[in-house]
């Protein structure tokens, strides 16, 4: 399997499982789960702010280059669902501090991962 090949996969795998928590919240939130509801929020909350490092993990490579490649793509993916997570929090309205905010902490998540990596 080639390099972007691996990348190509961790993007795919973590699309799938972020795909899943969306799905598993609509479900438990249309069936009145509350703790499970809960629980599949702050997973989702979680893969947000790191999608960088879980699709470093899903490369499953100790290869640094290819590391970082699939980091920067996962923080750039992060970014993105960092501000429709905030859209969300905000009750389906665009709010520019919990917006910046939450971007705010995936620059610093990111950040800090990616200094772990080197």
């Amino acid at each position: 399997m080639g390099d972007a090949s691996k990348v190509t996969t961790a993007f795919v795998l973590a699309a799938l499982l972020y795909s899943l928590l969306f799905v598993s919240h609509i479900v438990a939130a249309a069936k009145g789960w509350v703790l499970v509801f809960r629980a599949v929020v702050v997973a989702i909350t979680a893969v947000t702010f790191l999608v960088g490092p879980l699709m470093v993990l899903l490369t499953r490579t100790h290869d640094k280059h290819l590391q970082a490649f699939a980091h920067k793509i996962g923080f750039y993916t992060s970014l993105f669902l960092s501000v429709g997570l905030a859209y969300a929090y905000a009750g389906q309205t665009f709010d520019a501090p919990l917006s910046l905010g939450f971007l705010g902490i995936t620059g610093v998540a990111h950040s800090i991962t990616f200094r772990l990596l080197n």
